[in-house]
């Protein structure tokens, strides 16, 4: 009687056990790992099969139990064990590896450009040079101007980008900047803004011209006179400058490559006139203004309202391409207001100007502003 009871246990524990291990055979491909990006990442997962009906999901990461999902992420590589009860309700174990992914070649792979300023505005003696770290050698470089050197010398004023590939293909840009430093303690600054209201969406480079004829504590001001395009890329700004007594001194036209033509709107520019030899009084004048442009081109008189004789004498008229309703400021460089007035359903207008002194003036209609002199 104790034998067939002792037979009938072990063939149960037996049966079981064989369950048990078909089981686990049967289940060993259930799971979905995916690997890490790299050996120190922990960004592996491991899933258990959705057609498989498990209930008392436990599963072991690092002497933890996370219990009662089929998913598990941010496993770093390493081996795991997940635990579950069939559809029967026989115990499954099954362990799985994380692996860890090869380590990213790019990774920490940087490219870092210097310069040294030029001496002068024209000066043409800057250099920059161009550093890859955490990369591969050898390296291959190309400038924005077509160099394939480490370093440039002979470098004007300007912007100099630099492209570097290493030998796993990692790349990586920077851009140098060379630029000249001004002296502080004799420049004449003038700000203008020809377009009030409007958002600048781009800066014109930075011109620098020498002038040691120029008097330059006889300027009373400086701005942009007109522009238009010389190319679908391309804008030649006249800039003017007055003395004290309303005369202008000379106008430089500058050509200024717009840097995306197709984009239009406010664009910032910048011209620097001076005379390093000249050490007493001012010495430098260095001017801002806005222009706009239009994808059409850009053209100040095509955008235009309205059209005035200038210079100005006694009276100033105002002639207006189609009779409307104007409203009309006159102001001078410091932002007084001289006149401001609205007027309705006239094609012409007459501003009294005789007790005007001799000078610059801002005339704005509608929001469009035109530099006068008188």
């Amino acid at each position: 009687m104790k034998k067939s009871l002792r037979l009938k246990n072990f063939i149960s524990a037996l049966a079981l056990f064989v369950i048990v291990a078909l089981s686990s055979n049967f289940y060993g491909q259930a799971i979905t790992v995916q690997n890490t990006s790299s050996p120190t990442a922990c960004d592996g997962s491991a899933m258990l099969d959705s057609t498989v009906a498990a209930s008392n999901i436990n599963w072991y990461v690092n002497g933890m139990v996370q219990s009662g999902s089929y998913f598990l992420g941010g496993l770093c590589p390493g081996t795991y064990m997940v635990t579950f009860n069939d559809n029967t309700g026989a115990p499954i174990s099954l362990t799985f590896v994380i692996q860890g992914g090869a380590p990213n070649p790019c990774s920490g792979f940087t490219v870092t450009c210097g310069s040294t300023n030029v001496s002068a505005a024209l000066a043409c003696d800057g250099s920059a040079t161009v550093t890859a770290t955490g990369g591969s050698a050898p390296y291959a470089y190309q400038w924005s101007n077509g160099s394939v050197m480490w370093n440039l010398g002979n470098l004007c004023v300007g912007s100099y980008s630099c492209t570097v590939v290493d030998a796993n293909g990692c790349t990586g840009t920077s851009t140098a900047n060379v630029s000249f430093t001004l002296p502080q303690d004799s420049v004449l600054i003038f700000n203008n803004n020809s377009f009030p209201g409007m958002v600048v969406i781009d800066s014109l480079q930075t011109v620098y011209l020498i002038n040691c004829t120029l008097d330059y504590d006889a300027v009373d001001s400086a701005y942009i006179s007109s522009y238009t395009n010389t190319s679908a890329s391309t804008v030649l700004v006249n800039w003017t400058i007055i003395d004290t007594n309303g005369v202008v001194m000379i106008v430089y036209p500058i050509t200024y490559n717009i840097t995306n033509p197709l984009v239009g709107g406010a664009f910032s520019a910048t011209l620097i006139v001076y005379c390093g030899s000249k050490s007493t009084n001012h010495n430098t004048l260095h001017i801002n203004d806005v222009i706009l442009y239009y994808l059409e081109g850009i053209d100040e008189t095509a955008q235009e309202t309205y059209s005035v004789v200038n210079p100005i004498n006694d009276f100033l008229s105002i002639n207006f391409n189609k009779t409307g309703d104007y409203n009309i400021v006159l102001t001078d460089l410091r932002g007084a207001v001289i006149v401001n007035t609205h007027v309705n359903q006239v094609s012409q207008f007459s501003l009294n100007t005789a007790d005007l002194k001799s000078g610059s003036y801002l005339l704005t209609v509608n929001g469009r502003t035109k530099h006068l002199i008188k």
